[in-house]
């Protein structure tokens, strides 16, 4: 199924991410323009597993689960660093953005991979 493939796909990606937002912070050498170009390229993943979960009927529950991991993704954690100058404390729901996008990832991918089993149980 691409949907569980695009969703494990999304919860490494997000890992590496956090590697990027890391060295932003620490390598004197860095600055977050790899962080925040990346971010914007995985973008891209949540979309492609909320059209492959609709192709795959994966049920009107998860598809809600799956548009709001790319609302997420691509609306909310893109924005909310450009707030940094009149609301900072928007701005710095940035990183719980993050953990909230790697723990519903996470739900999403168990989910599908339990769905996958039943499945196969069936078949």
């Amino acid at each position: 199924m691409a949907y569980a493939a695009l969703l494990w796909a999304f919860l490494a990606c997000l890992v590496l991410q956090v590697y990027l937002a890391g060295m932003g912070f620490f390598d004197a050498d860095s600055d977050f323009g790899l962080h925040r170009d990346f971010g914007y390229l995985i973008g891209l993943v949540p979309l492609l597993g909320l059209i492959s979960g609709a192709i795959g009927r994966i049920g009107r529950p998860a598809i809600w689960w799956a548009l709001l991991l790319a609302v997420l993704a691509v609306v909310v954690q893109p924005s909310l660093p450009s707030l940094s100058e009149g609301f900072p404390l928007v701005a710095a729901l940035h990183p719980l953005g993050a953990v909230a996008l790697v723990v519903l990832t996470l739900k999403l991918g168990l989910d599908a991979r339990h769905a996958l089993k039943k499945q196969e149980a069936v078949a």
